[in-house]
């Protein structure tokens, strides 16, 4: 496919020379290995497609024999053993995946605290924002198992290789989505909760006159919590309203406040219910761009509010000297 064989050439147009300290150069003994033979390559890279599908279907079949169930695994409060490794080390290794893409080459400590960044940026910025410790710092299970992710996927090649093959394989598209929108979910709904929280027991300035119960700080603290790694890492180019992460971390702030506080739902329920709207949302894509692009143009055309940027023409400043 395009995507392995881009992946491919990333990896093997690198010499040792150039690549970062304790990354082995794949050259052509080592990763792409066999691949002048064009038969040879072709039964090897039908194998390790059948591998790569066959790995997410394996983990799944694990979970549900260890007795997980699927409510408890789309609210992140599975008891079951493994259940919490699996979803967090999935989330990681998908972030560390995506950096390896665009920080291929990189300083190490260049793409770690890029990696974090996209992982949890909102995680560190909408507790800041309410005063409270950054969520990574409390479970910081998080940041270890970010960090072996991403030592694997840039510093041990063959490892490396395999979790692309398994990420764009048929199975693992669909399994790191779920994996992706469970964990994802959870951050949103921390963060609401923790704004909602944050504002009551708030001593140091006056309460809201009209609002009892906070809105702007539950819905603040969502959206960060969901895209704010993209804001960190990508705040000179703007937030990139278009983009689905943006949306999403936008509408699902909303549903799970709007669940919780309008029609009374419970706290689990109700992220369960956002949980498996991101999900569909994410495996159907035409479906949902459609969608938000009709919803969108009526947006933008009953409130007036410009969808794309003015153009400005710049005015040159007179030149006295040339006048004269």
């Amino acid at each position: 496919s395009r995507e392995r064989s881009q992946f491919r050439l990333r990896r093997g147009t690198f010499t040792s020379d150039s690549l970062p300290l304790g990354f082995a150069s794949p050259g052509p003994t080592g990763l792409m290995k066999g691949e002048s033979a064009s038969a040879k390559s072709l039964g090897c890279a039908s194998r390790a497609e059948v591998l790569a599908n066959a790995v997410p279907v394996l983990i799944v079949a694990f979970l549900i024999c260890r007795g997980a169930r699927p409510s408890k695994l789309l609210t992140m409060t599975d008891t079951t053993p493994w259940a919490w490794e699996v979803t967090t080390m999935g989330f990681a290794l998908k972030i560390a995946h995506e950096m390896y893409q665009k920080a291929w080459g990189y300083y190490w400590a260049h793409s770690l605290f890029a990696t974090t960044a996209l992982a949890f940026g909102g995680s560190f910025l909408a507790p800041l924002t309410v005063a409270h410790t950054p969520v990574p710092l409390v479970e910081e299970t998080y940041l270890w198992f970010l960090i072996v992710a991403w030592y694997v996927v840039f510093y041990m090649p063959t490892a490396s290789h395999f979790i692309h093959e398994v990420l764009i394989s048929k199975t693992g598209k669909v399994f790191i989505t779920v994996i992706y929108g469970i964990f994802k979910t959870n951050q949103i709904f921390v963060g609401c909760e923790l704004g909602a929280h944050a504002v009551p027991i708030e001593q140091l300035y006056p309460h809201s006159r009209y609002f009892s119960e906070p809105l702007a700080a539950p819905l603040v603290c969502g959206f960060l919590s969901g895209c704010g790694g993209g804001l960190v890492l990508h705040s000179e180019k703007g937030l990139g309203g278009g983009q689905w992460a943006i949306r999403a971390s936008f509408l699902a702030p909303v549903l799970y406040y709007s669940l919780t506080r309008k029609w009374e739902y419970e706290p689990l329920e109700a992220k369960m219910i956002v949980c498996v709207v991101r999900i569909v949302a994410e495996v159907l894509t035409e479906p949902r761009d459609k969608i938000f692009g009709f919803l969108t143009a009526v947006a933008y055309k009953a409130t007036g509010v410009r969808r794309t940027p003015a153009i400005v023409v710049p005015i040159k400043k007179a030149n006295p000297e040339a006048e004269a």
